[in-house]
C-alpha cells in the first residue's frame, strides 16, 4: 500500500508538470473566452460587478450568451494572487486537472473495496493506480486542463460526487452525501453539459436511495432543490437557452414539416451521440478543432486502441460487478448533452468521456496480462507496451510544446497581445482610436490586457469625422493584403514565417 502511495505521489506530480509548464505561454494567447472570463473575473474582484455593471451576478453575459459562475469567481480568487494575467486565468483549470488524478484513484479504489467478487478484486489491484496515470498523461485531458476551459473544473466536481456517492453507499455517512451532493451542485454551475449531467445524477441519487420513501430526507431534498432552482429556471429563459438553440442540431425544429420533426430529428439525435464513439473521433482525428486537440492526434493515444477494445470485451463479461455498472454508465451517459449540439462529435463538450476511456484502456492491459501465464513474457509484453507508449507520448509532448505554438496561434487568438502592448505605447500620441469591427474580438482584448486604452470601434466602410478632420487618429485594421500609403506599423503573429495579424493606421499626422 506504501509503495501505491508513493507511485500516486509521483502520478500527481507528473501530472502537475505536464499541465502547469509553460502555462502562461503554451497554448499561445488566450483564446476570446479565456479573455471574457479573465475581464469579468478582473471587474467582479475589483468593483463587485461584471463587465456590465450587474453585481456579483450568478450568469455573466459573454458575446450573445451567458456563461456559468464557477470558474469566473475562481479566476477572481487567483488573480487576486497573481494579478490581470494569462496565469490567472488558467490556474484554476490546472489545479482542478491535477486534482482529477488522484480523485479518479479514490473513485476506483472504492469500486473495487465494494466488488462481491474477490478474485476479481486481487485481479485488478492496480487499475486505480494504472488509471490515474493513464488520465496524467492523457492528450484529452491535458488540452483542456492546460486553457482556461470550465469544463476541467466540471469535471473534477462531477467525478467527485461520483467517488464520495460509492463512499456514501460503503459507509452510509450523512457528510458524504452532503458533500456528494454539494459536488454536483457546483458541477452544475460551472459549465453547460453539467446542466444535463450533475441534474441526470442528482435524480439517480435519489431513485437509488429511494428518498420518496424517507421523511428525513426532505431535510436535504429541499436544500438540494433550492439551490439547482434558479439554474433551472434560468435555462428556460430567452438568455439560459440562447447558447442552446446557437449550437443545437435542432435550430430548426418547428420550421420544418411535421414529418421531418418527427422520424429525422430523432435520428440526427441518435447520429449525434454515436459519433462520440467512434474510433475516428477517439484514435485518429478527433473533432478537427484546433483549441481541442494537437494536429495528428486523436483524444487518446493511438497504442491503447487494443487495449481499449480489450478493456470493454473484459468488462461485459463481468455479471456482476459495481466497477462494470459504473464504467458503462458513465461512458453512455456523458454523451447525452452534448449530443443536442453542433459539431459532433466535440472533445469540449465531452470531456467526461476520457475517465470510462481510460478504464477501458487500464483493464486491457491488465487483462492481457493476466492471459499470460509465464513472467518472463509478462516482462516481455510490459517492456513492449511501454516502449510504445513512451515513442507515442515523447511525439506528442514534441508536437505540443514545440509544433502547437506555432501552428496554432489563430485558434488562440495570438497576435492580440502584441497589438494591445503596442497600441498601449502610442495612445499618448492619438485624440482617437479607432479599430475596425473585423477585428471582432479586439474590445475584449483591449480590455483585459489594457483598459485604460479608449477606443472607438467602426464598420470597414468607415470614414473619419468631419469632427476628427483636424485631430490625430490611430486607425486598426485587419491586414487585406495590400500596404496603405499611411501605414504606421504592422503587428505579426509570433510564428516561423512573418504573418501580418494586422495593421496600424496614422491619419491626420
Amino acid at each position: 500500500m506504501k509503495s501505491q502511495l508513493l507511485l500516486l505521489v509521483i502520478i500527481f506530480l507528473l501530472g502537475f508538470f505536464l499541465r502547469f509548464i509553460d502555462v502562461p505561454n503554451d497554448p499561445p494567447g488566450l483564446y476570446i473566452d479565456e479573455a471574457s472570463i479573465g475581464y469579468n473575473a478582473y471587474t467582479i474582484l475589483t468593483t463587485g460587478k461584471d463587465q456590465y455593471g450587474i453585481p456579483h451576478p450568478l450568469w455573466f453575459q459573454s458575446f450573445g450568451d451567458y456563461k456559468m459562475p464557477v470558474y469566473i469567481y475562481l479566476v477572481a480568487g487567483t488573480m487576486a494572487i497573481f494579478g490581470k494575467t494569462e496565469f490567472a486565468v488558467r490556474l484554476p483549470s490546472v489545479i482542478a486537472g491535477t486534482l482529477t488524478i488522484p480523485v479518479l484513484y479514490l473513485f476506483l479504489q472504492e469500486l473495487l473495496s465494494l466488488e462481491t467478487d474477490k478474485i476479481l478484486q486481487k485481479k485488478l489491484r492496480y487499475l486505480p493506480l494504472l488509471t490515474s496515470f493513464f488520465l496524467a498523461i492523457s492528450t484529452w485531458h491535458l488540452q483542456f486542463s492546460r486553457g482556461g476551459f470550465e469544463v476541467t473544473v466540471g469535471t473534477l466536481f462531477y467525478l467527485l460526487g461520483c467517488y464520495l456517492f460509492i463512499f456514501y453507499k460503503k459507509n452510509r455517512r450523512i457528510k458524504s452525501i452532503i458533500f456528494c451532493l454539494l459536488s454536483f451542485l457546483i458541477a452544475l454551475y460551472t459549465y453547460d453539459i453539467f446542466r444535463v449531467l450533475s441534474l441526470l445524477a442528482l435524480l439517480f441519487i435519489a431513485w437509488e436511495e429511494r428518498v420518496y420513501k424517507n421523511k428525513r430526507a426532505l431535510y436535504i431534498i429541499i436544500p438540494v432543490i433550492l439551490i439547482s432552482l434558479p439554474l433551472i429556471l434560468f435555462s428556460f429563459t430567452s438568455q439560459g437557452s440562447h447558447r442552446f438553440f446557437a449550437t443545437s442540431a435542432f435550430s430548426n425544429f418547428g420550421i420544418k414539416d411535421i414529418f421531418f420533426q418527427i422520424f429525422f430529428s430523432p435520428l440526427q439525435y441518435i447520429n449525434n451521440y454515436l459519433s462520440f464513439f467512434s474510433l475516428d473521433f477517439l484514435f485518429s482525428f478527433g473533432d478537427g478543432i484546433g483549441r481541442h486537440q494537437v494536429q495528428s492526434f486523436g483524444e487518446l493515444y493511438h497504442w491503447q486502441l487494443p487495449f481499449f477494445l480489450a478493456g470493454i470485451y473484459f468488462l461485459l463479461r463481468q455479471r456482476k460487478s459495481i466497477l462494470k455498472y459504473a464504467t458503462f454508465l458513465l461512458f453512455f451517459t456523458t454523451p447525452l448533452a452534448g449530443a443536442v449540439a453542433v459539431p459532433s462529435p466535440h472533445a469540449l463538450r465531452s470531456l467526461p468521456l476520457v475517465i470510462p476511456c481510460v478504464i477501458f484502456v487500464s483493464l486491457g492491459i491488465l487483462f492481457l496480462l493476466q492471459k499470460i501465464k509465464k513472467n518472463k513474457y509478462k516482462v516481455a509484453t510490459i517492456v513492449v507496451i511501454s516502449l510504445f507508449a513512451i515513442f507515442e507520448f515523447l511525439l506528442y509532448i514534441q508536437f505540443y510544446y514545440v509544433n502547437y505554438p506555432q501552428n496554432n496561434v489563430l485558434d488562440w487568438g495570438s497576435g492580440y497581445k502584441q497589438l494591445v502592448s503596442t497600441v498601449g505605447q502610442m495612445k499618448k500620441k492619438y485624440k482617437y482610436i479607432v479599430i475596425d469591427s473585423t477585428l471582432q474580438f479586439a474590445p475584449i482584448y483591449f480590455q483585459f490586457y489594457d483598459s485604460s486604452i479608449p477606443f472607438t470601434v467602426v464598420s470597414p466602410s468607415w470614414n473619419e469625422s468631419n469632427s476628427w478632420k483636424k485631430d490625430s487618429v490611430l486607425y486598426i485594421r485587419p491586414y487585406f493584403g495590400r500596404v496603405p500609403h499611411d501605414l504606421l506599423e504592422n503587428i505579426y503573429l509570433p510564428v516561423t514565417y512573418p504573418t501580418i495579424f494586422a495593421q496600424l493606421l496614422e491619419i491626420n499626422k
